[in-house]
């Protein structure tokens, strides 16, 4: 609508401020029986961190070059940009609403596999159509499928781990989760500049394959 940075970042700043100063009044339950002792980094802990970072990595790089692609190389204006990230924050949180219920039908396997290769669906079609309203579609079907990941990985991170010691495994696998963050938009940008950014685009497709394959040796 025109409104540059000097206009909407200090907006942004004072919402910042009011979420804030409302958060010391929420009480949040705390464990008084979890274990002091430290758990060892396992095999299977690395492998879920290592799917849950796949699925970051795609979220990361669909908030970081979604907007740019639409509007560079589809040829949307401003607000088609902004919808880029807005739309992947709406189906995540879709998919998240939608994950206990979902999970009671199947596996966590199960549901890992599928996302994986929804996620391959919408990643593609985002990277490679020539029609704004087919990207938004794409990322919103990337958005939905790769959202149930997470909830689902730190759940059986808990299990493994064991009594007492569900906090523990969880941090371990986010430790290792949080590097997709860290990866995903470089690895995009760098791919984009040494060939195209449609192409860069395909560096999450190809996250999502390797999520959907990797599904298949977690723990049951």
């Amino acid at each position: 609508m025109g409104a540059g940075p000097a206009e909407v970042l200090p907006v942004l700043a004072v919402l910042v401020v009011i979420v804030g100063l409302f958060l010391p009044g929420v009480d949040l339950p705390t464990s008084t029986h979890e274990s002091r002792a430290r758990v060892r980094l396992t095999p299977q802990l690395m492998l879920l961190g290592t799917l849950c970072a796949l699925a970051f990595l795609i979220e990361d790089g669909l908030l970081s070059w979604s907007a740019i692609h639409l509007e560079r190389t589809l040829g949307g204006n401003e607000i088609v940009g902004g919808l880029g990230p807005g739309v992947l924050a709406g189906s995540m949180v879709a998919g998240r609403a939608l994950t206990q219920a979902v999970s009671r039908r199947f596996s966590e396997r199960q549901l890992i596999g599928a996302s994986g290769l929804f996620g391959t669906a919408g990643a593609t079609v985002f990277a490679l159509t020539s029609s704004a309203s087919l990207g938004l579609a794409g990322i919103a079907l990337t958005g939905l499928a790769i959202s149930v990941v997470a909830p689902l990985i730190f759940g059986v991170a808990g299990r493994v781990g064991g009594p007492g010691r569900q906090a523990s495994s969880i941090a371990r696998v986010s430790t290792i989760a949080y590097f997709g963050f860290v990866v995903g938009p470089a690895l995009v940008g760098g791919v984009a500049g040494a060939a195209s950014l449609p192409v860069g685009l395909l560096v999450m497709t190809a996250a999502a394959l390797l999520l959907a394959a990797g599904s298949r040796l977690m723990p049951v």
